[in-house]
């Protein structure tokens, strides 16, 4: 008994030995923190954008329109307490048992996800800090907001707060976003848009509806109930305002299409993470007024479709976009094909570029794909196959590698597969989700910059009136592939704009790499792409419509949006001298026997091979071929024959026009030779009239090949005996006796 009262002794000591450090160290840490009235109108609406070279390109409106609290709707009020404070008439600005409460789900959750932010707090963090997350933070955040219940009443709070909360698409304040999203005042909201507003301000990059309209409409709800369990609304108005269609102002219906809207949908999610707290911010992004006016002047038009273009440098910095429907989520078609089939494949050396697969009809256990217009090529290497965007052989590659193991490299980037995508036909771009062309492009500007992959950003930087930086973009450089797998995948895509699907780009005077993407079936297409790029630029190009239906079969990735990517790329080439692709020591240039490989056989060509038998491929420094040919350093004949006609022996060669050979006869055991076939015009088929009658001939071959004043022999074939007639060489009928 006296050991349990000296540890409970022991135990109360040290609680009020860390409850007086505790005070001591808020005293501390809260010390001259004072409440200043002048910030709780916050002036985060002054906003000035500027372009790549860091000149303004335009201000935000920096006046902050409000609404008092009395033409704010009771649903509106009720809806924000429901979901953020549901005790915020009980407290004084701290709940400390929602306090508790959260900290106990974040050591649960092993995570800091939640809070316990009172609307006191949010009020104060919003318009007095930062958004460091300590502790010295969060006890000035508690002093201010105990020192703001005292000075305000809980409905000057309220009136505040709603007049200074961040809605995303640049809506600060209620009065702002109402307008936005509603283009209606505030006290004309509905029940339904009251608790959707409520639901964004919680996380406006995952909630707002331009974002996910599904997310919006699911947090809504739960608004909603929330706000019938808390006895603020019945059952029945719940219920109608849950049926409610989310009917936004017809300029926010889609995305819109300039560059700066785009910057701010970005601007959304950093301002998730970040409380950018000053008398205004500057906003520093990528764009490139002279590029957006090439991608403006040159992307093609079409009165049918819908278009969008982006460009961007080699680490996804995204520089000028053009289009009039925003970025849409749209199927990849064929677009997909390098970044999930090829390229995996070579980075875990499945395969080389000049490796063959062949191209037929075939049945992967009920799935019976198809080419395009359903022709196939036989015996194709890789690199031909993806020039050519063939479908067989590369489903034929992923089934080799595994569906599994070709997500991982993909799941990397914003082109996330999800586990439903398990099917081969993934590999033909058909996913259960759509993608965006800005992380399209991205991906494949990872192949310009040695493998390593950046999500496409606006943003480079965002700083206070000041110069403080509150903001800065740490590229998040993903190894996607090693740079040897970049540069065989570029120098295969070089291909597809030289002869493949992308050819028209082979007019342009400097080397380009490409790939297209078609979407559709036999009632049309939906979405037709070229994604180009060169050693500064990457051109993600699309087509198609935004409500998803068909158009003609006869656009096609090869058309329409490879006619934007030779009309921008010529452009810029006019404009700036372009850098050339990067080279690397990883990967070795081989010269290959022609010849072999024609017959579908890699050996290395010898040093001696003339260069119109041999062909170049790249290989990784550990796949290089180890088999080399010996087809001039030892020249052979492949077949020969002798016989007896009305001209004499003749002696039939079969061999390549690149060699000769020494003929030699036997007779009597004396050997000499005849023949050298440098020396002959008809090489191939020899007559050897200096013969008497009705004598035994032996006749020997040795083939050999002259390069650089040296000549090299192969093996002397014995061609065997022949017999001679026994007539005169000429006389008439003297072959009948012979026979």
């Amino acid at each position: 008994m006296k050991l349990f009262f000296k540890i409970f002794l022991l135990a109360l000591g040290v609680l009020f030995a860390i409850s007086i450090g505790f005070t001591c160290y808020y005293l501390i840490a809260t010390y001259n923190v004072k409440l200043d009235e002048n910030k709780l109108v916050s002036p985060k609406n002054a906003i000035s954008f500027y372009d790549k070279n860091n000149q303004v390109v335009f201000n935000e409106d920096k006046n902050l329109i409000t609404t008092s609290i009395d033409e704010i709707p009771i649903d509106l009020i009720n809806a924000f307490i429901s979901i953020e404070d549901k005790r915020f008439y009980k407290h004084d600005g701290v709940d400390f048992k929602a306090i508790i409460r959260a900290s106990v789900k974040n050591l649960l959750n092993l995570s800091f996800k939640e809070g316990g932010s009172t609307i006191s707090q949010q009020l104060i963090k919003n318009t007095h800090f930062t958004s460091d997350k300590t502790i010295k933070r969060k006890l000035r955040e508690i002093k201010l907001a105990k020192q703001l219940e005292k000075r305000y009443t809980k409905n000057e709070i309220l009136e505040k707060y709603l007049n200074t909360i961040y809605f995303g698409n640049n809506a600060f304040g209620i009065t702002k976003a109402t307008k936005i999203y509603f283009n209606k005042d505030v006290k004309n909201l509905t029940l339904s848009e009251c608790a959707m507003l409520a639901g964004i301000v919680k996380s406006p990059a995952n909630f707002s509806p331009l974002k996910n309209f599904e997310n919006c409409k699911t947090r809504r709800n739960l608004v909603l109930e929330q706000m019938f369990k808390q006895g603020y609304i019945s059952r029945e108005k719940k219920d109608l305002a849950k049926k409610e269609s989310i009917n936004l102002a017809m300029e926010t219906t889609k995305e819109k299409n300039s560059y700066f809207e785009q910057v701010k949908f970005e601007l959304d999610y950093i301002l998730d993470n970040k409380i950018l707290n000053s008398d205004g911010i500057n906003v520093y992004t990528n764009f490139d007024c002279n590029l957006q006016k090439i991608l403006d002047e040159n992307t093609c038009k079409n009165d049918n479709l819908d278009y969008c273009a982006v460009l961007t440098d080699k680490q996804s910095n995204v520089m000028a976009i053009n289009s009039n429907v925003g970025i849409l989520k749209r199927q990849l078609g064929s677009t997909i094909k390098p970044l999930l089939v090829y390229a995996p494949a070579i980075e875990l050396d499945e395969i080389d570029e000049c490796s063959f697969i062949l191209d037929e009809k075939v049945d992967f256990g009920g799935y019976l794909p198809s080419n395009y217009n359903d022709v196939y090529y036989g015996e194709v290497t890789a690199k031909f196959a993806l020039s050519k965007s063939l479908n067989v052989p590369t489903l034929k590659i992923l089934n080799s590698i595994g569906i599994d193991k070709a997500k991982i490299f993909i799941n990397k980037t914003n082109l996330i597969l999800s586990n439903e995508d398990s099917n081969l036909n993934v590999g033909l771009g058909i996913t259960k989700n759509g993608y965006k062309l800005t992380d399209l492009t991205a991906v494949y500007a990872s192949f310009i910059n040695k493998g390593v992959y950046n999500p496409p950003t606006f943003i480079r930087k965002i700083t206070d009136k000041n110069g403080k930086i509150l903001y800065q973009n740490n590229y998040k450089n993903v190894k996607l592939f090693g740079e040897d797998t970049a540069f065989i995948i570029n120098d295969m895509l070089s291909e597809t704009a030289q002869n493949g699907t992308a050819k028209k780009l082979s007019a342009l005077n400097y080397k380009v790499c490409s790939k297209t993407g078609t979407v559709g079936n036999e009632k049309g297409n939906t979405d037709v792409y070229n994604i180009t790029y060169n050693g500064d630029y990457c051109l993600g190009v699309w087509y198609g419509k935004d409500d998803s239906s068909y158009f003609s079969n006869n656009i096609t990735g090869g058309n329409l949006p490879t006619n934007t990517a030779y009309n921008v790329f010529n452009k810029l080439l006019s404009t700036n001298k372009p850098t050339p692709l990067f080279t690397t020591d990883k990967v070795i240039k081989v010269d290959l026997d022609k010849i072999s490989f024609e017959k579908n056989i890699i050996e290395t060509a010898e040093k001696i091979a003339p260069k119109r038998y041999v062909i170049s491929s790249y290989f990784k420094t550990n796949r290089v071929p180890n088999k080399v040919s010996d087809r001039f350093t030892f020249p052979k004949i492949e077949n020969y024959n002798l016989s007896v006609n009305q001209k004499g022996i003749l002696i039939s060669l079969c061999h390549a026009e690149y060699l000769d050979c020494l003929i030699y006869r036997i007779n009597d055991g004396k050997k000499e030779l005849i023949f050298d076939t440098k020396k002959l015009n008809n090489k191939n088929n020899i007559y050897d009239t200096n013969i008497e009658q009705n004598t035994l001939y032996a006749y020997t071959v040795l083939p050999y090949f002259d390069f650089e004043n040296e000549r090299y022999f192969g093996h002397e074939i014995n061609l065997g005996q022949i017999k001679s007639p026994t007539k005169n060489v000429g006389d008439n009928n003297w072959w009948n006796d012979y026979f």
